[in-house]
């Protein structure tokens, strides 16, 4: 933020400073907007009326009503003394919000008068149900900053594209968006649907625009736009947030800074023609901007619009342009051009302005390779290299570069380095063995062809960069570039998981949608999607997806046991235990298979077979602690068999000596042989290593209470039904006690506790 902007009003800004400054912080503009209507002395009183109820919150505010302002004074009438008690402590900081509002020491007193049975007429300023959090809110905002995005290396430089504005970080409520629209009502479709053409503000700005059009007054519903594109943007709400902005610059059309937001968001959302449309208008109102033809270039060349690109570069170029993407730009498209002189000149000029770029040397190597130059491409990709060694595609070069010269040691080294950052790779793999086998027979070998990138072109490069440094929005923006010029399903995969890391599932799914028009049979696929649709809450569409992939590879064991799973969490069992069945008789050497059948079969009631089912886990894998603890429980719960049942719950703590439902089960069994005091000294155990947990507290209770612990049996149920409580609010599928069963017992103990009172 302009450390400077706050000292000056909108008066006082000239045309030219206001062209391409940021937007003052909203607390500001609003006291300087909400000032200037105050100013003519009939509206001070609603002025004052409004800032009373934002200071002193929804509740004083219903029983107190501002009367008469005169000479620094400000008269309140309250419906009664004792409020009067309340909000005179209150004075000090009343006044002095009201006069850091006004920009000016407004009042100096208040003096309050009692008016009993006080009823508030509507308060034509701001309506009185305000909410009690506007004031923190407010306070929020002003204390808010903009920051630079930090440069931590030279390549992030490349793409920042100067892009100054950034956004504010805030939880926006609809206590926010009345205080800004004066009093303008929120109808029950929606803020989204607010119209605030005919607020006070609103009103008021129009008036004074009327009578001083060489002022510059910026109009309020900028800033409710702002708003909720800001809160769109934040939830990656990219279609909503663009919509606002399109208001934003429609109210304030020489703001710089949001039309390239504007543009930005176009280009996630692989909107191009707007993104044209945007780019072209600002280049109208601000002549030869680089950052916009940057971005309009780099549209119209995705597009395959070189020549057209090249004249919106052309500027920047002729002006011995800073900006690194100009020249990688111009240089990706001369060299698809196939004027690879033109575009060795971009690439040494973006070597030049920013040594510690590894794509300029990166891009300057290949160039010089192809044009034969094999010392100075070495020397280019050895400095690419030296700035970032694992850059693959500079490897690649380099082990080719060498080759060409005759230095086949030094290839081989390369190649080997390659096969530690991939051992996967078989180009690297394949040109080592005929390397080390020309070696042995005392053969020339000249590698005739040319290593060739498949992903030679900046955009996917700076995607990926900007991928692996958590910058996702800017990683969209090259990926969207990418696939206009050409459709790649391993792009749409990687953009639809950078929705899904924003929980923007919807979005995730309309990206595999399009990798399933490119492989319309691909089981791998539409497993992505169910999973998609299950993270979706959608349940349905992800078991009918499952049952398509069914049909495709029936004999897949996965894919029932997908399928199992879907069911499972529709709490049909019947269908969920008939899948796993499927996967079982496909491959019967898979203990979670056995396992997930057993789960289901007891909770369909099926003790025995589920028992039988969790042994068949341990003739697969005798140290699966969980099938041991499994058929433990199981035990302890019929109360049968409970010796062997402590034997399976010893080999599984075992395994895992901390955990604590291993040690709750165990205790369960010494409680049900009557053992109390060792299974007390369990669960006390297992409480330690869990999170609190309704079924152990109730455990712990029915222990206590065996052992006539009756105070300490009481408060362990009173926490088990408390936790019950909570996860019947909010369920996560864990077992719960009977919260009915527990009160019962609680009322029994309160019965013994009373007694012995």
């Amino acid at each position: 933020m302009d450390s400077t902007f706050s000292k000056f009003s909108h008066r006082q800004l000239t045309e030219n400073n206001i062209k391409n400054r940021r937007w003052s912080p909203i607390k500001e503009t609003l006291k300087n907007t909400i000032l200037e209507i105050g100013r003519p002395r009939s509206h001070i009183l609603n002025w004052l009326i409004f800032h009373w109820n934002i200071a002193v919150g929804p509740q004083l505010g219903a029983i107190s009503k501002v009367e008469k302002f005169k000479s620094k004074r400000l008269d309140i009438v309250v419906a009664n003394e004792e409020w009067v008690n309340a909000i005179r402590p209150l004075e000090k900081r009343i006044i002095r919000q009201i006069n850091q509002s006004a920009g000016e020491t407004l009042i100096e007193s208040l003096k309050f008068k009692v008016k009993p049975n006080l009823t508030k007429p509507e308060n034509k300023i701001m309506k009185e149900t305000i909410k009690q959090n506007i004031f923190e809110e407010k306070r929020e905002l002003s204390n808010m900053e903009t920051k630079e995005e930090s440069d931590p290396n030279p390549i992030e430089k490349l793409e920042q594209l100067k892009n100054k504005f950034r956004f504010f970080s805030f939880a926006f409520s609809l206590s926010a968006l009345t205080f800004l629209a004066n009093c303008a009502s929120v109808p029950e479709t929606g803020p989204e649907k607010i119209d605030l053409s005919s607020s006070y503000s609103t009103k008021e700005v129009n008036q004074i625009r009327a009578n001083n059009p060489d002022k510059d007054y910026k109009d309020p519903r900028s800033y409710y736009h702002y708003l909720m594109a800001v809160r769109a943007e934040r939830e990656w709400n990219f279609e909503e947030a663009a919509k606002n902005y399109e208001k934003v610059v429609n109210h304030d059309p020489a703001n710089h800074e949001f039309r390239l937001t504007l543009a930005r968001l176009y280009l996630r959302l692989g909107k191009f023609d707007d993104v044209e449309k945007v780019c072209k208008e600002a280049l109208k109102r601000f002549s030869n901007d680089e950052v916009f033809s940057i971005i309009l270039a780099d549209t119209l060349s995705s597009r395959g619009r070189d020549e057209e690109a090249l004249s919106y570069l052309k500027s920047g170029l002729e002006n011995s342009s800073k900006k690194n993407k100009t020249y990688a730009l111009a240089g990706a498209i001369y060299s698809k051009k196939g004027d690879l002189e033109k575009a060795r000149e971009m690439f040494d000029k973006l070597s030049l302005i920013s040594p510690g770029n590894p794509l300029g040397h990166h891009y300057l190597g290949t160039t010089l390779a192809q044009l034969n130059r094999f010392n100075e491409a070495e020397k280019s990709l050895r400095k690419a290299l030296g700035l970032r060694p694992s850059f693959k595609k500079s490897r690649e070069f380099l082990a080719w570069v060498l080759e060409k010269k005759g230095l086949r040691e030094k290839a081989i080294a390369q190649y080997n380095f390659l096969l530690k950052l991939d051992p996967d790779d078989k180009t690297a793999e394949d040109r080592l063995e005929r390397l080390i086998l020309a070696d042995e027979k005392n053969e020339k070998l000249i590698y005739e062809g040319f290593p060739m990138p498949e992903d030679s072109t900046v955009n996917l490069k700076l995607g990926i960069m900007f991928y692996e440094q958590g910058r996702a929005g800017r990683a969209l923006e090259e990926f969207r570039l990418l696939l206009v010029e050409k459709e790649n399903k391993n792009l749409r995969l990687l953009v639809a998981k950078i929705y899904e890391d924003k929980e923007r599932y919807k979005e995730a799914l309309a990206e595999l949608d399009m990798v399933r028009k490119i492989e319309p049979d691909s089981v791998g696929v539409l497993l992505q999607i169910a999973r998609m649709q299950n993270l979706n809450e959608n349940i349905k569409e992800s078991i009918k997806v499952l049952e398509e992939a069914v049909k495709i590879e029936p004999e897949e064991d996965q894919l029932y046991h997908s399928l199992s799973l879907a069911y499972m969490s529709e709490n049909n069992y019947q269908v969920a235990i008939k899948n796993i069945r499927k996967a079982i008789e496909i491959d019967s050497k898979k203990d979670s298979y056995f396992f997930e059948l057993g789960a289901l079969l007891e909770r369909t009631g099926n003790y025995e077979e589920a028992i039988n089912s969790m042994q068949q886990v341990l003739e697969i894998n005798p140290m699966h602690s969980n099938a041991h603890n499994f058929i433990g429980y199981m035990y302890a719960l019929q109360g049968t068999k409970l010796d062997l049942a402590i034997d399976h719950l010893k080999k599984a703590l075992m395994i895992q000596p901390q955990n604590g439902y291993f040690l709750d089960s165990l205790g369960w069994v010494y409680f049900k042989k009557g053992e109390n005091e060792k299974a007390l000294a369990e669960i006390k155990k297992a409480l330690i290593y869990t999170d609190p947990d309704p079924v152990l507290y109730e455990h712990l209770g029915d222990i206590h209470y065996s052992l006539k612990n009756y105070f300490e049996a009481n408060k362990a149920w009173k926490i088990s039904l408390s936790l019950t409580n909570k996860k019947v609010e909010k369920p996560d599928g864990g077992e719960l006690p009977d919260s009915s069963e527990l009160k019962r017992k609680i009322s029994d103990v309160r019965v013994l506790l009373n007694n012995s009172l």
